[in-house]
């Protein structure tokens, strides 16, 4: 009886032609070119191995939680299902998902058999009867699953099945996760190339001997050279100053770990580009490589250059106007004052940086200067006015202007501007003193003035006592008897005389008197007579004959009498004239 011997034989063939699969998909996982179609591959030798009815592979979407049918082979006669099975929400399959991730093995002879009512149901609809399914894993996550279908009758799996299965389907996750591994370093090194290519800085990769290895676009355009051009040079033939290579070396030798300096690089056309260069030494395929980032640093030069030109104008400014620039700390001690305070206090900056700021003040000032100081700490800035002793002892007045100084928001003193102040103080002194004694001038004078008032008021009253005597005695002493005159037995010119008196008289004493002597003082002492006989309506012959002279003298005198009144050429009588000027 060979029965055990023949059973022996097919378990041994069988067991050859299951190594013997195993080892076909090893070699296709390990010289993997396209995963694609070696999974195919891969299904298609199993299933043909195997005997079963289906084979496939399940992708898990842990975003939306679903799964696809990726990869499926099917035997002859059996429906292939991998259309019909995408974006599988496995969320209505919770006991399926359960033991996947739980590493647990699905292994059911009949489907019937699954407490899954839900996967029961779909399992159905694909007409499996027996199934066997292991999870598969990816770099330690779930990747998904992959499984046997057996379609045609109720098959028990073996060990060996769920061994073959179990160790095929770690080949296959190594495979996945070497496709990961590889998409990663082709993704990184896309990265890194586009940085590489498009980084503003120029980048240089050399050997240790300082050829460069790569170069970027940005260092051909740099320095002027095509990328061939420069990778026939090495680093210190660019280098204007020798001490780029002495760093280079330097880090290469491992005397320092990573290098930076400023230095010159000359270009192609023998112009020199300053640079700054920060460089580092690395290992990629057992070569030491020098990884060097050029950056251009004309722009940051010539700010330099720039801020020191603008520096230096500010010293100049600051050492040499008048006034004093200063600056103190929180606690009023003096960090800076300009050389200026020597011409006004004596003191040399040196005798006053890092002293008290109120050793320097007036005792009488200190008070306010200190209360001021808090204040404008505190943030309000206004100009104050103090004294301070120079070197000599002497009192100057000086105004400070002043603000608080922060960093990051906090106060770290006081900065501002001393003006010397004591001429100005010293005139407006000289001035208030001169106000004051003009004033006590003006108020000594003013009580002159009172005086002088009072007294020309007496004047004025004595004067009026005076004229009231005069018309008095007048009209007492003088009228009575020119009355007596006019009653007695007077000729005509005697009458006449009579009352030329009285009518002078009259003048006289009246307040118009000095008015019509005023406006008579132009004419001589004989045209006054000819004039007031006018005034009293006497013709020029009467006139002629009181006076002793021909009437030809009398129109004489009119005549210059007009004149001398501005009355020439004039339709103006001048009796009415003269006796206008009375009133």
């Amino acid at each position: 009886d060979i029965t055990e011997l023949k059973q022996a034989e097919e378990a041994l063939k069988k067991r050859l032609a299951y190594e013997k699969m195993l080892a076909n998909i090893s070699t296709r996982a390990i010289l993997i070119e396209d995963i694609s179609i070696c999974l195919d591959e891969c299904l298609e030798i199993m299933g043909k191995t195997l005997h079963v009815s289906r084979i496939y592979i399940f992708e898990y979407h842990h975003g939306p939680g679903t799964a696809d049918n990726t990869f499926e082979w099917v035997s002859d006669g059996i429906a292939p299902q991998k259309e019909t099975l995408q974006g599988i929400p496995m969320n209505l399959y919770p006991w399926w998902m359960e033991m996947l991730n739980n590493s647990k093995i699905i292994n059911y002879q009949d489907i019937e058999d699954i407490p899954g009512g839900p996967e029961k149901e779909i399992l159905r609809s694909q007409s499996i009867k027996s199934i066997l399914v292991v999870p598969l894993f990816v770099n330690n996550a779930f990747y998904g699953f992959m499984g046997f279908d057996e379609c045609l009758y109720h098959r028990k799996w073996l060990d060996e099945d769920v061994d073959i299965l179990r160790t095929t389907a770690q080949i296959i996750s190594n495979a996945f996760e070497s496709k990961q591994a590889e998409e990663a370093l082709r993704e990184s090194e896309g990265k890194y190339r586009a940085l590489f290519e498009t980084a503003q800085d120029a980048i240089f990769l050399s050997d240790e001997r300082g050829r460069f290895l790569d170069v970027n676009q940005a260092a051909c355009e740099s320095l002027g050279y095509t990328k061939e051009e420069l990778l026939e040079l090495r680093n210190k033939d660019i280098d204007a100053d020798p001490s780029g290579y002495e760093a280079f070396v330097q880090v290469r030798d491992g005397l320092v770990e990573n290098m930076r300096f400023d230095l010159d690089q000359r270009r192609k056309d023998g112009t020199l580009l300053p640079v700054e260069i920060t460089g580092c030494f690395f290992t990629s395929g057992g070569q030491r490589i020098s990884l060097a980032i050029a950056r251009d640093i004309t722009k940051r030069k010539r700010s330099e250059d720039a801020l020191r030109e603008s520096e230096k104008k500010y010293r100049d400014l600051v050492e040499n106007i008048s006034d004093v620039i200063y600056s103190v700390d929180t606690d009023g001690v003096m960090t800076y004052i300009s050389p200026a305070i020597e011409s006004i206090l004596g003191y040399s900056p040196s005798e006053i940086i890092g002293k008290p700021l109120i050793e320097f003040f007036y005792k009488e000032d200190l008070t306010r200067m200190r209360k001021r100081f808090e204040e404008t700490l505190s943030g309000h800035i206004k100009p104050s006015e103090y004294r301070v002793l120079s070197k000599s002892g002497e009192i100057h007045w000086i105004l400070a202007s002043s603000k608080p100084v922060f960093i990051e928001n906090h106060v770290i003193g006081i900065q501002g501007v001393l003006t010397d102040n004591t001429e100005r103080k010293r005139a407006e002194i000289a001035l208030q003193e001169k106000e004051q004694k003009l004033e006590r001038q003006a108020q000594h004078l003013e009580e002159v003035n009172t005086a002088l008032k009072v007294l020309l008021e007496h004047r004025e009253e004595e004067k009026k006592k005076s004229e009231e005597n005069i018309l008095s005695n007048v009209q007492k002493l003088i009228f009575p008897y020119i009355e007596k005159l006019e009653n007695s037995q007077l000729d005509d010119k005697n009458k006449t005389y009579v009352d030329i008196i009285r009518s002078n008289l009259k003048e006289l004493i009246s307040p118009f008197g000095n008015t019509l002597s005023s406006k008579y003082s132009i004419l001589t002492p004989t045209e006054i007579q000819v004039a007031d006989l006018i005034k009293h309506g006497r013709t020029s012959k009467e006139i002629a004959s009181l006076l002793n002279v021909s009437p030809k003298a009398i129109s004489f005198h009119r005549g210059n009498i007009r004149k001398k009144l501005g009355l020439v050429n004039k339709k103006i009588n001048l009796t009415s004239h003269l006796q206008s000027l009375a009133t």
